[in-house]
């Protein structure tokens, strides 16, 4: 009879490393598909060149209160998917999220060039871990 747990490890290892594989597979095509970009670039033309019947155009036109209100819904659905949903709905509602943070954006005039910069500013840190939060004790 086999050892319940190296066989366990085992199949640990090898899920691990089709893991690591995906994530190579995934970083090999980055630049192949930069769906970012063109998202971002059709948010741009809706808010210059509003179309009629176009969400983005509405979102726009609402405003920024309106937008912001869209993107806390998002995070929260986005929290909600991932503690009790599936994996296709929990990558349904980061869609949704990176939408609407795509279309706040654009309202106020942020690139992804903008964004792009800080994201490298942050990878050359190195052990930046950040120390714990103080507990809010009075409101």
């Amino acid at each position: 009879m086999s050892d319940p747990i190296k066989t366990t490890a085992a199949a640990q290892e090898a899920g691990g490393k089709q893991e690591n594989d995906q994530l190579e597979e995934l970083l090999d095509h980055m630049d192949e598909h930069n769906m970012f970009k063109a998202l971002y670039n059709t948010v741009l033309e809706r808010q210059l060149h509003p179309e009629e019947g176009s969400y983005t155009s509405y979102l726009f036109q609402k405003g920024e209160g309106k937008i912001l209100k869209k993107v806390g819904e998002e995070c929260t659905e986005v929290v909600i998917a991932s503690l009790s949903q599936t994996k296709e709905d929990l990558v349904n509602e980061m869609a949704d999220l990176i939408y609407h943070l795509t279309v706040l954006m654009a309202a106020k005039g942020i690139t992804m060039q903008d964004v792009e910069d800080e994201l490298e500013k942050r990878a050359k840190k190195q052990h930046n871990l950040k120390a714990e939060r103080k507990p809010i004790t009075q409101y």
